[in-house]
């Protein structure tokens, strides 16, 4: 206890820390007020008595008989004017901004602030103070009101001058003279924030913008030069170094020809991350600049986020993930600590991979929010002793063998992790009293040619058959690759690009379907919620990809040229390959769902006595370590065309 106590009120110092840099920041921003107000009322007093001696009248601003309330010394009446003045235009928010992100809605707040402070010292100084000139309350507030302005927009003034000069090539040696490829909200938010940072890396010289009627126009002092046909010419012109492309909406397929047209050019492309999300909001105050990433220019556009059914599967729930580290695993992980889980258990085998993933999470999210737990699906009392402690809601069951050559070579092992490791967390469940149970399937599992799309098929046959007692809803999602994860044919791409080729395929005809991780996982949580009698359901993968097309897509996304700068190399079939994957079998009637994105497939009922006396069979033949055996028993339970084709081929040979 003592030791969690610990880790909890570690866990609040960065928040400790970042409320007392609030603090000391409002402190000083109220110190310059203060002081911008002193000088605004020395000013007000000598224009008044000036104004009057030039009016012929010699009387003061403020009267000489004693006031009942503060005297008569200008000392007391400064006090209270700028007290007042502060109170009001620090309870209207006008403190809120950063200098450095001052806009016109914190100078309207400020304004207002400054007015209702003049209207209430009006009242006073009338009812109570007769002898306070009004020409005087009026110089004070507009002079203040001016000096506190001048304050706030210092900063993005000497930014300001810092850019002219980049403009006119006159620019400190480490920063980058750059293109901003977007002439809308999100272009001038980025000019603006990049404008407001004055030792950043980038500085905006000029606008690449496709709308011709932009051209010849300035935002936010930055000229609109032309369009994608003009870029080689805008980039002579400005001597830019970078692009960055920073546009409210894009689809993937114009972002890829909007990327690829820069990329030509030679110059460093950077992206704003938020445009090509499609769910997260832009915002003024957290604006990254990084690398595009080759899963953001592939595949088609995603479907967007029903927060209703996530907000449903995750908010204030206990979540588990098996699997947790691995890459479907851990964006599970990350996407139910952002949609507000109560508590996330990561349970993996791997403990070099939680390692990492740790490190990422602590400078993310607070420690108290999530346990890692190092610990195998296999392994029955490390289950119970985890179900029991944690007491999860739900669980997403990502823990699997996937590499398909890898399990050709041993099955026993599939079987034991992909099938017996996923009968032993369902069974753990309904132990516990788990609410749902989410098995991550695959497109492999229909038809399969291999030892690994068949254990995966078989475990979606263990939910069917489990559920028909379980009281713990079950249900599996089956989908395609995703670009990005571990081992992904693009990461292999790359890193044959990068050692100079050659980049290898196994087959000209070959084509897979593809989406990224966090779409994946986002339609997979959404699933989750529809999860009941035991349903498989299907992500809607778009059209298929051929990895020919994509290996070519890679290789001029890298400012080269296929098979002159980088050989394609067609290398054959792999043992337990196909062609192309299937999301369901023919016989199978797919169902739409109240969400776009996510198909109901219903599949033939499993025979839970039957099934039952084949998973003994299994479990025989994993005590003898019978490989032989194993296979012939897998593709018993899960016949396959492809596998007998196969078979067929080989006795020829």
């Amino acid at each position: 206890m003592k030791k969690q106590k610990q880790k909890t009120e570690g866990s609040k110092e960065p928040v400790h820390r970042e409320k007392m840099y609030f603090i000391g920041w409002l402190c000083v921003r109220i110190l310059t007020d203060f002081i911008s107000l002193i000088l605004a009322f020395a000013t007000a007093y000598g224009l008044a008595f000036h104004l009057s001696r030039l009016a012929g009248d010699p009387e003061a601003p403020f009267p000489d008989v004693e006031n009942p309330f503060i005297g008569n010394s200008v000392v007391a009446y400064a006090a209270l004017f700028i007290g007042v003045t502060l109170l009001f235009v620090y309870l209207l928010g006008a403190a809120r901004a950063r200098w450095r992100y001052t806009s016109v809605i914190d100078i309207v707040r400020l304004t207002v602030g400054v007015f209702v402070s003049f209207l209430f010292l009006l009242l006073l100084t009338q009812t109570f103070m007769s002898g306070v000139k009004i020409s005087f309350l009026i110089l004070y507030s507009l002079i203040g009101l001016g000096f506190m302005m001048a304050d706030r927009f210092f900063n993005r003034f000497v930014n300001a001058i810092r850019h002219y000069g980049a403009a006119k090539k006159i620019l400190p040696s480490h920063a980058k003279r750059v293109l901003i490829y977007g002439g809308g909200s999100v272009g001038k938010m980025t000019i603006e924030l990049l404008t407001n940072h004055i030792n950043g890396e980038y500085v905006p010289v000029a606008i690449v913008d496709d709308d011709s009627t932009k051209k010849g126009t300035e935002i936010v002092g930055i000229p609109v030069l032309g369009g994608r046909d003009r870029l080689k010419e805008i980039i002579e012109q400005t001597e830019a170094e970078a692009i960055i492309i920073a546009i409210q909406r894009v689809t993937k397929k114009a972002l890829k020809e909007i990327y690829l047209a820069c990329k030509e050019t030679g110059l460093i492309v950077k992206i704003v991350p938020a445009m090509v999300d499609g769910q997260k909001e832009f915002s003024t105050l957290a604006l990254e600049i990084r690398d595009v990433r080759m899963e953001e220019l592939l595949g088609r556009d995603e479907f967007e986020v029903n927060m209703d059914l996530i907000n449903y599967s995750i908010r204030d729930k206990v979540v588990m993930v098996t699997g947790g580290a691995g890459s479907i695993g851990s964006e599970l992980c990350r996407l139910a600590l952002d949609y507000d889980c109560k508590h996330l258990i990561v349970f993996d085998v791997t403990e070099n991979s939680v390692f990492f993933l740790n490190q990422e999470f602590q400078q993310k999210y607070d420690p108290s929010r999530y346990t890692l737990v190092i610990g195998s699906v296999r392994d029955k009392a490390r289950l119970k002793s985890v179900f029991d402690r944690y007491r999860p809601d739900i669980v997403f069951h990502a823990a699997a063998y996937k590499h398909v050559p890898m399990m050709e070579f041993s099955p026993v092992e599939a079987i034991k992790n992909n099938v017996l490791g996923t009968a032993n967390v369902i069974d753990q469940c309904n132990d516990s009293g788990v609410k749902k149970f989410v098995l991550i399937s695959t497109d492999k599992a229909v038809n399969p040619a291999n030892i690994m799309g068949a254990s995966k098929r078989i475990a979606e046959m263990v939910v069917q058959s489990k559920s028909v007692t379980s009281k713990t809803s079950l249900a599996a999602v089956r989908f395609g690759n995703v670009l990005g994860s571990a081992g992904s044919v693009v990461g292999i791409f790359l890193d044959q690009i990068r050692k100079g080729g050659p980049v290898t395929l196994t087959h000209r005809e070959i084509k897979r379907y593809f989406m990224t991780i966090p779409e994946a996982c986002r339609l997979v949580m959404q699933a989750g919620a529809f999860a009941g009698t035991g349903e498989v359901f299907v992500l809607d993968m778009g059209e298929p990809v051929y990895i020919y097309d994509l290996a070519v897509d890679l290789i001029k996304m890298n400012g080269l040229v296929p098979d002159q700068d980088i050989e394609i190399k067609v290398t054959g079939l792999r043992p337990g390959e196909k062609l192309f994957e299937e999301l369901h079998y023919d016989g199978e009637s797919v169902n739409s769902t109240m969400h776009k994105g996510i198909f109901m497939c219903k599949l033939e009922d499993v025979d839970p006595k039957k099934f039952e006396l084949q998973l003994e069979a299994l479990k025989d033949a994993i005590r003898k370590e019978d490989e032989e055996t194993m296979t012939q028993r897998i593709f018993d339970i899960v016949p396959s065309a492809y596998r007998e084709c196969k078979s067929e081929e080989e006795k020829k040979v």
